[in-house]
């Protein structure tokens, strides 16, 4: 059987049975937007000037996404993780950020800052949303108007104090305190004055939304986009596809592209001929541990060396993560290779530390005990990690391993969410094993000071939040040597303990995509040096 009639009878397949959405996020609680996540479809809702196609089979002269019409394309205020993933191809922002974790420009020619307080940023001229109109600054601050007050965005932007439109071209951004990192922060896409409420908002992007039916769509290319002659391909079509049929549409190329992620609770066991592009993320998983019970510095350092990075990474995460010894990504400029090897995993190096500090086997029963008033007490400790998660409870296995090794008593307990989150939340754990994704400027913020909203452990140290500032507000011929000093200050107290960074996949049969320079701010960033051969 042909490949072009095998996908020929999986998309008769699927609009002959009930399809679910694949990743259909919740709406919003606090997005007050009558446009916010709706659903798509109907001509009336087709953005102003898009084409408008007529229901055609599919065949292999299509390059096929999934999508799901119940939820809006609107950048701003949608959520759901297929449309949001092909809003890429629809509405482009001022920066991408790129694999490397720097900022590459995009609908931004070029800015200036002399502080890191006030920012000016020079737009492409020229550039002309979806119905002709041309792009200006004005555009620029109504989208940030309403970043700011929504739930998507507005934590990386609490810091903007204003944004204005000196002129058609220029819009300067104040800040309340110096970040030189902010263009990391404006990978937010950028609508049309006037079109927050709509679920296909004009944008800039390379392709243009076109209605098809309940549950198929078509991205034509815009013939008005810069690069419009460089594209790879003129139609995109979208076609709703269910969790549990995405394998079997891949295989027999009813979908020509997934993306996900590896060690995730959704991933795919992918059966035909396909490539895999691995990106990097700043999905940090770390241990972290209660400062009110383990309050001695010293043998929170010593655990650092329990912690085997490097298998963790490579045995359970299948060599899709990054090991990290220090706080930064490896991925990123700011990385300090040198200060990561002070806490390499080492077994001999945490006997060494938890015996400096009076820790040892004093009644030869295999466990450490410590001096108390009165006799002895054995080190006992509680690590809990979310169930839900198989590879974070297989690398916290391998730490209540290496620790037990040793002589200590640990308690590994696999709980709930729930559960896990209202032991962190009373405090009712020795350590923990957890994930975050941080912003691409590399906030610790809400993890290291005392008001963090993640700070579990009760972290009280004043110096995170003064080096976290010194960082911030550090030109970039500054800025590694405060990254460092950060990194080296969480290595000394030792609060928590890093592990890794997260990479994702992006899948394609193998000889169909080319040139994919995926990154976590946008999978077709460089979707006009893409060659695509279906």
């Amino acid at each position: 059987m042909t490949k072009s009639l095998l996908k020929k009878l999986i998309c008769l397949f699927a609009c002959l049975s009930l399809v679910l959405p694949l990743c259909a996020c919740g709406k919003g609680d606090d997005i007050s937007t009558d446009g916010a996540d709706t659903p798509v479809g109907g001509n009336s809702e087709v953005a102003p000037n898009a084409p408008v196609y007529e229901a055609q089979p599919v065949g292999d002269q299509y390059f096929t996404l999934n999508f799901d019409p119940g939820y809006s394309f609107n950048p701003i205020t949608g959520t759901n993780t297929l449309n949001m993933l092909v809003a890429g191809l629809m509405y482009e922002p001022l920066f991408a950020v790129g694999d490397d974790f720097e900022a590459r420009r995009v609908l931004c020619e070029d800015y200036t800052t002399e502080d890191g307080v006030t920012f000016d940023f020079k737009l492409r001229q020229g550039v002309t949303f979806h119905d002709g109109t041309e792009m200006t600054s004005s555009d620029v601050t109504y989208t940030y108007y309403f970043a700011r007050t929504l739930s998507k965005y507005s934590a990386r932007l609490k810091n903007i104090e204003s944004v204005t439109a000196p002129d058609d071209y220029t819009v300067s951004v104040t800040l309340k305190s110096a970040n030189y990192g902010l263009p990391l922060l404006l990978d937010i896409p950028i609508i049309k004055t006037g079109t927050i409420d709509d679920t296909v908002p004009d944008g800039t992007g390379a392709y243009v939304y076109g209605y098809i039916s309940d549950t198929s769509a078509a991205l034509n290319a815009y013939r008005g986009y810069r690069d419009h002659a460089k594209l790879p391909i003129d139609s995109i079509r979208l076609e709703r596809t269910n969790l549990r049929d995405v394998n079997k549409a891949f295989t027999v190329a009813a979908l020509d592209l997934l993306d996900y992620d590896p060690n995730g609770e959704t991933s795919f066991s992918i059966q035909s001929d396909h490539e895999l592009n691995f990106y990097n993320t700043t999905v940090f998983d770390y241990v972290g541990f209660n400062s009110n019970k383990l309050i001695n510095t010293d043998m929170r350092r010593a655990f650092a060396h329990a912690v085997d990075r490097e298998a963790i990474a490579k045995s359970i995460y299948g060599g899709h993560a990054l090991a990290a010894a220090e706080i930064f990504s490896p991925a990123c400029p700011y990385y300090d290779h040198r200060l990561a090897e002070e806490n390499e995993y080492s077994l001999q190096s945490l006997s060494i530390g938890l015996r400096a500090i009076g820790l040892d086997d004093h009644d030869g029963d295999s466990y450490l005990e410590y001096p108390v008033e009165g006799g002895m007490a054995k080190l006992s400790i509680r690590f809990i990690v979310n169930e839900e998660d198989p590879a974070r409870v297989k690398a916290a296995e391998l730490i209540s391993h290496a620790l037990g090794s040793i002589g200590i008593n640990v308690k590994l307990d696999k709980l709930p969410w729930e559960e896990y989150i209202e032991a962190l939340e009373k405090g009712d754990f020795d350590m923990y094993y957890a994930e975050v994704k941080l912003g691409s400027d590399f906030d610790f913020t809400e993890l290291l000071t005392k008001d963090g909203t993640l700070n579990y452990g009760g972290i009280t140290h004043e110096a995170y939040g003064e080096l976290i500032a010194e960082f911030s507000s550090s030109p970039e011929a500054e800025r590694q040597n405060a990254a460092s000093a950060l990194a080296r200050e969480v290595m000394q107290n030792a609060h928590i303990i890093p592990v890794l960074y997260k990479q994702n996949v992006v899948a394609s049969h193998r000889n169909v995509i080319t040139g994919i320079d995926a990154n976590q701010s946008d999978l077709f960033y460089n979707i006009s040096d893409w060659q695509i051969d279906i």
